[in-house]
């Protein structure tokens, strides 16, 4: 009995802890604080073959993103900078260190448990997000220094797909058949060797 609570314990628990980034498997990872899920794969458009580099202009990362089909879902987006208070944007500088986007949250105050992910490319990424004064820019983060600013749409940049909410990946059928089978057979020999 010790071995199937050990069992237990080492593949349900982890899922229940309260960690911000959560690998929920298949090249997922949850945020539980901003309820979003990221592919694990930061460069996942030229890891898939989609571009030469990864690195693309907003038209051609908008356009990626909107066609990708990934793990059954087709709701991807690029990460939005639009919750930027006012004390992130000072209107003096190009460039500014903000944890109010959703790319700024995971750089500023997820960064040691950035290694969760793959293939994070020291460079700038795609928000979805305009820049309502001038609607010619798009904000970006600097995966490099944490710096986040704007572009033109043509600047080549990297994207990096998430989606809202959580997607917990559910094991296949034959993956959890086997595990239970196996949880059923190491039952019965317990129960043999104490008879």
């Amino acid at each position: 009995m010790k071995i199937l609570v050990t069992l237990f314990a080492l593949t349900v628990l982890p899922s229940l802890g309260s960690a911000a980034l959560i690998d929920r498997g298949n090249g997922f990872i949850y945020d539980s604080d901003l309820n979003i899920t990221l592919l694990q794969d930061a460069n996942y458009s030229f890891t898939s073959g989609y571009d030469d580099d990864g690195r693309m202009n907003w038209y051609e990362a908008t356009d990626w993103v909107n066609q990708l089909e990934y793990g059954g879902y087709s709701d991807w987006r690029l990460p939005s900078s639009a919750n930027l208070g006012v004390a992130c944007v000072d209107q003096n500088q190009d460039y500014f260190a903000c944890p109010d986007t959703e790319l700024g949250y995971l750089y500023f105050k997820e960064s040691d448990s950035l290694d969760i992910f793959f293939n994070v490319q020291s460079y700038q990424y795609w928000s979805g997000t305009l820049y309502t004064t001038q609607p010619i820019s798009i904000y970006y983060i600097n995966f490099a220094t944490g710096y986040q600013g704007l572009n033109g749409y043509s600047f080549p940049s990297y994207a990096w797909a998430v989606r809202d909410g959580d997607v917990a990946a559910v094991p296949e059928p034959e993956s959890l058949y086997l595990f239970i089978g196996g949880l059923v057979i190491l039952a019965g020999l317990i129960r043999s060797k104490k008879a």
